[in-house]
């Protein structure tokens, strides 16, 4: 199982709540960009996914789709 350290947990629904501010319509590449970080780190768990190049990442994340690991009640940690 995708363990959440708490530290993490306590930041995700304000992470989430950022993303959501950014406008999809006026930004969609900024709005791609953070969920696409945000999936990196959290999904994903790449590690220095910051430092990484796009197409590196894309290999990463292929590599990693199926060791993925849902977070169960998801939802209800993140108090949305």
């Amino acid at each position: 199982m995708l363990l959440v350290q708490p530290t993490t947990r306590e930041h995700l629904p304000k992470i989430i709540k950022e993303l959501r501010k950014i406008d999809k319509h006026k930004e969609p590449y900024v709005y791609q960009l953070g969920v696409e970080m945000f999936l990196d780190r959290y999904k994903y768990q790449i590690k220095n996914h910051l430092n990484k190049t796009l197409l590196r990442l894309i290999i990463e994340r292929k590599f990693r789709r199926y060791k993925v690991q849902e977070i169960p009640n998801l939802i209800d940690l993140l108090e949305l």
